[in-house]
């Protein structure tokens, strides 16, 4: 026969089990979970727009000594020009200043898109850094607040019982409270059910086998075959 006070124990764990549970589930729990991601995604973006310009600080700075470069070529044709009288070498820096030119516009067409890609980059960081992130830090902590309000509430009930829970591993059978011990860590629940009738498991609903229900008064209790509870024969 089963002890009373294993039931007992049993149902005390069910009870820190349902508390357990429904602190899991709380509404402002799961939205904290919920805002937490965000504000981590919001945070990795922040990052990679760091990034982003960075790279552009360094696409900037490339294109500024290549503008540099150009307007000083181009000024160093325009002073040779100057002093040349033969129409062959005229023409010939001409073209190199033309070719520069070019390039010139090239770099400043290159500059605007840099710039034009800053502009974004910025607008997006600063309606992420001014306006999401701490509207959902300013949400999280709300949810946090509340949720550690709950928790505080329900902190007595839970200390009863584990006073209580410990109590009664004092008082039941050591080999009894290890085999409950061991289906509570295969997240089984309840452990202990009751058998139905001559053979039927009070957990499952399944028929046990017979050579099963006869050994049911060795120790009081026998393991089902079909869902892994443990089935006791009642009073």
């Amino acid at each position: 026969m089963l002890q009373t006070e294993m039931l007992k124990y049993q149902e005390l764990d069910g009870q820190m089990r349902k508390l357990k549970n429904d602190l899991e589930k709380n509404e402002f729990r799961l939205k904290g979970k919920k805002l937490n991601a965000l504000r981590q995604q919001a945070e990795e973006t922040v990052a990679q727009l760091d990034g982003k310009a960075a790279d552009l600080n360094n696409q900037l700075a490339t294109l500024h000594k290549k503008y540099d470069d150009v307007v000083k070529h181009i000024d160093e044709y325009s002073k040779l020009a100057e002093d040349i009288q033969d129409t062959d070498e005229l023409n010939y820096l001409r073209k190199k200043i033309a070719t520069q030119l070019d390039a010139l516009q090239s770099i400043e067409k290159d500059l605007r898109d840099v710039q034009s890609t800053a502009e974004k980059i910025f607008a997006e960081y600063a309606d992420i850094v001014k306006v999401k992130l701490p509207q959902i830090v300013q949400q999280y902590r709300e949810c946090n607040s509340k949720f550690s309000k709950i928790i505080e509430q329900s902190q007595p009930v839970v200390d009863d019982l584990k006073t209580q829970l410990a109590k009664l591993e004092k008082e039941i059978n050591p080999e009894t409270l290890e085999v409950y011990k061991k289906g509570r860590q295969q997240n089984i629940y309840p452990v202990f059910v009751a058998l139905e009738g001559t053979s039927r498991c009070g957990g499952c609903r399944m028929d046990l086998s017979g050579s099963a229900v006869s050994h049911i008064d060795d120790k009081g209790y026998i393991r089902c075959e079909h869902c892994n509870r443990i089935v006791y024969k009642p009073n």
